[in-house]
């Protein structure tokens, strides 16, 4: 059985080398960014012209004109203007041609106005190559999304708010150089995302309470009232920007000295509390599947440290003890089956990067288990636990070789 399946294992890395250094001087590689959309963009109304504005008394509007600017490889391409909008709509991608490999550079996305006359960038994202990639025998190529970044104005040093976010996506494939002969950049349309794709978003109710602030810079609160308030996303930036005043900020006070650098704000017994509801992301689903997945793996060494503990005499104590901590593993395992069975149908935005992330953690896991398998084996003493090993990765090898075959032998 081990000799079968180092033979299996010697032939998917031959498949793979051979893969991966079959006439790599001669390709090129195409990446594509493709913007979707943006929601929630600021209307930059600050500054110049939010004077114009109240001096003469202009009716609020949208005063930006979006567009997308992406860098790669030293290349730039730049999306259609949408006009006096703050949630534009493109469909458009942005096609790098380059050689491969891939520069080790980032992919920067800027959203920019582009009819404003001072600090036009609404916000920059750099998406790192490594973070979405992976360039071991088994790895993969750049993919993204489709799914929201996050958007911040790097310029900005006294307001780090949230600036909008954007729906995008990054695919690549790897062409002959008789289709290319020099790196280019090209804006193409593209087909909208499916909704049902995206994500879920949910109603959320986000609670503060002030029990206490100090050692607040005396400069920055001397002579005036101070407040204090939630905003999450566009939620609450009104209350921020002072048109609004409602229960995401607390009541103004008046600070009192400390010292001669510092005041605080004199809450006694009644501390003032904030609130703001939106709908946002449901991301719960990551978060509920790593704790689970990080408890099932301490649960298990735990398990395997008893159980594989070298003693001479076997006492009932110890056989219950064993007992339970395989109970406690097995509840685990179906408390994580049953998350994964209730977020299923709801959650159906498990995107290619996703696909691949785990397709790469099987492998690692595969390789692990093989490892220890063969050190164990040739310990002395140690067959029980070797055979305990090799049922591990005869439960995995049917997984992992469906995998790669699906990767590379339908590509070759």
């Amino acid at each position: 059985m081990v000799n079968n399946l180092r033979l299996k294992w010697l032939e998917i890395e031959i498949n793979i080398m051979h893969l991966l250094r079959r006439g790599t001087e001669s390709q090129f590689a195409v990446l594509r960014v493709k913007v979707h959309r943006a929601e929630g963009l600021p209307n930059l109304t600050r500054g110049l012209l939010s004077h114009f504005k109240k001096r003469y008394a202009v009716e609020e509007g949208d005063f930006i004109d979006p567009c997308v600017h992406v860098f790669f490889a030293g290349l730039k391409g730049c999306t259609t203007r949408k006009k006096q909008t703050t949630c534009p709509v493109w469909n458009e991608q942005i096609v790098f041609t380059t050689k491969f490999p891939l520069p080790s550079g980032p992919i920067v996305v800027q959203v920019r106005d582009d009819d404003f006359m001072v600090n036009n960038d609404i916000g920059t994202v750099a998406i790192p190559l490594e973070k979405i990639s992976s360039s071991n025998d088994h790895g993969f190529l750049p993919t993204f999304g489709p799914c929201y970044v996050y958007l911040r104005n790097q310029k900005s040093l006294d307001d780090a708010s949230y600036n909008g976010r954007l729906l995008m996506a990054v695919e690549t494939e790897i062409v002959e150089e008789s289709a290319f002969s020099r790196a280019s950049v090209l804006v193409e349309p593209t087909s909208p995302v499916p909704e049902e794709t995206i994500g879920y978003d949910a109603d959320f109710f986000l609670f503060g309470c002030v029990h206490d602030a100090s050692i607040i810079d005396r400069t920055l609160a001397e002579m005036k009232d101070i407040r204090f308030s939630l905003q999450m996303g566009p939620k609450g930036r009104e209350t921020v920007e002072g048109e609004l005043d409602d229960n995401n900020a607390t009541p103004f006070i008046s600070p009192l000295p400390m010292d001669k650098r510092y005041v605080y704000a004199p809450y006694e017994d009644t501390k003032p509390c904030m609130w703001l509801k939106g709908i946002w992301p449901d991301d719960r689903k990551r978060m509920f599947v790593s704790n689970i997945l990080w408890k099932m793996g301490h649960k298990l060494k735990e398990c395997l440290t008893r159980i594989q503990k070298p003693s001479s005499t076997v006492h009932p104590e110890d056989e219950s003890s064993n007992n339970n901590y395989l109970l406690d593993l097995e509840n685990t395992a179906t408390c994580y089956l049953k998350v994964l069975r209730e977020y299923c149908d709801m959650y159906l935005s498990k995107t290619k990067l996703d696909h691949e992330r785990a397709r790469i953690f099987l492998c690692d896991m595969w390789l692990n288990w093989k490892r220890d398998s063969t050190t164990m084996s040739e310990e002395a003493g140690e067959r029980q636990r070797a055979q305990r090993a090799m049922w591990a990765l005869r439960f995995c090898e049917s997984s992992i070789k469906g995998s790669f075959d699906r990767t590379y032998q339908k590509n070759p």
